[in-house]
């Protein structure tokens, strides 16, 4: 609505002026936040100011002001401007915070701090060294949970906080020496891998194929990587590194069958790509029909003896009465036969050999002689001709008498000789 206000001079002339009675226009100013919190809009007459409203808020970021333009140079101060006849849009300024990231190495002693920017890059990571380790990165969580964090992963962890070092473990393998006196098998060894705990380990067992567990520490692989599968496996004979095996040797699952003497390796890779090889020796097989010395004192590869001292006790008219038990075990699979028993002189005696029931001792020429007492029975009820056969997983005792005619003086306890049992593989089917 609009009415005639009258003339009013115009360069000489008279002019006419209306007047509205109208009020004025209302502008709706809207806040665009830029990725934080919504704003609601505001309803304002022109010419009048618009109310600043509460302080917004952005993850990882703090708000640095409202601003006329889209490029944020202008800055709107509410306590000033006023609103146009048009709408308008202010928009929100924000400041990405700086935060600390704590590394832990877990297991050395190396802790440092850096800055990152939220919504920026990590940027270069050091890389920390372990003993009998290697560095597989940094992660989120302890013992390589989480997520990786790499020069170019952004940082979205709005706050301080800790990186942990991940590692792989480097193999230490242990083959440790086979003991002095080890379990003889008739044919193979067979040898078995198994995974448990993170650990490869090997064992060694002729069970079946000629014999029982065969007597050696099992040599234990650590694994490179977490997990118990998705291992391939290789075996060799010979010396051989992790480098020979990628394009050589024999694969396996479970087990392989060694049939001969000799050393071996086995090699595990795993679907990531680490490996690991370790060395053995088999010296326990043996041909049928061979001997091996049953007990030992100086252990070589299968020729052992044992000290086996015969105590002699006289009474005082020079007889001897001793008799004493011998017992022989056979922990092989299959039956052996002792076919000679050897006595060896000791402190300047000398040895008659067994052949009597009894022998006399000559004090002043020192000469003694024994007699074992004893056969074994075979699987059949049989005694076994020569001194005896001592099945597989069995023992055989064996009763030694000593005898003598008067002498000038007693002795007790002197050590007479030792004793030598030689066993060889019997060829009787068990």
């Amino acid at each position: 609505m609009y009415g005639y206000a009258g003339a009013y001079p115009n360069n000489g002339e008279s002019s006419g002026y209306w007047y509205t009675n109208e009020g004025p226009s209302i502008c709706t100013v809207t806040f665009n936040s830029n990725g934080g919190a919504a704003v609601s809009q505001q309803q304002v007459y022109n010419g009048s100011k618009a109310t600043q409203p509460g302080t917004p808020s952005r993850t990882g970021h703090a708000f640095a002001g409202w601003f006329s333009d889209s490029a944020l140079k202008t800055p709107w101060n509410f306590s000033v401007n006023t609103v146009g006849a048009e709408d308008i849009t202010l928009h929100a300024k924000w400041t990405a915070n700086t935060y600390t990231v704590s590394l832990n190495s877990q297991g050395t002693d190396s802790p440092s701090t850096f800055e990152v920017i939220y919504g920026s890059v990590y940027g270069t990571l050091p890389t920390p060294a372990r003993e009998n380790y290697t560095f597989a990165g940094w992660y989120t969580g302890p013992g390589k949970t989480g997520t990786l964090i790499t020069p170019d992963s952004i940082v979205e962890t709005a706050g301080n906080h800790t990186l942990y070092a991940g590692w792989n473990i480097i193999p230490a393998i242990d083959v440790p020496q086979p003991p002095a006196l080890l379990m003889p098998t008739r044919e193979a060894v067979k040898v078995s891998v198994s995974i448990a705990n993170g650990r490869i380990q090997l064992s060694f067992n002729n069970e079946g194929i000629g014999g029982v567990a065969y007597i050696m520490s099992a040599p234990e692989i650590q694994l490179l990587a977490d997990g118990d599968d998705e291992y391939t496996f290789k075996y060799a004979e010979g010396e051989h590194d992790d480098a020979w095996f990628e394009t050589n040797g024999t694969e396996f699952t479970d087990y392989f069958i060694v049939t001969s003497n000799g050393t071996y390796s086995v090699f595990a890779q795993h679907v990531e790509g680490s490996t690991v090889s370790a060395n053995f020796g088999i010296t326990n097989i043996l041909e049928p029909g061979s001997s091996v010395v049953a007990l030992n004192q100086t252990p070589t590869i299968f020729n052992v003896t044992l000290p086996m001292a015969l105590p002699v006790s006289m009474a005082a008219d020079g007889s001897i009465t001793t008799a004493d038990n011998i017992q022989i075990t056979n922990n092989a699979y299959g039956p052996v036969s002792i076919f000679s028993v050897t006595m060896t002189g000791a402190n300047g005696w000398s040895i008659i050999p067994w052949d009597s029931d009894f022998a006399k001792l000559q004090v002043n020429s020192k000469q003694f002689a024994f007699t074992i007492n004893g056969n074994a029975v075979d699987s059949d009820g049989s005694v076994a001709d020569g001194i005896g056969i001592i099945n597989g997983l069995s023992g055989k005792g064996f009763t030694y008498d000593a005898k003598a005619a008067p002498c000038t003086a007693p002795q007790t306890d002197v050590e007479i000789a030792q004793t030598v049992f030689v066993l060889c593989w019997n060829t009787i089917e068990v």
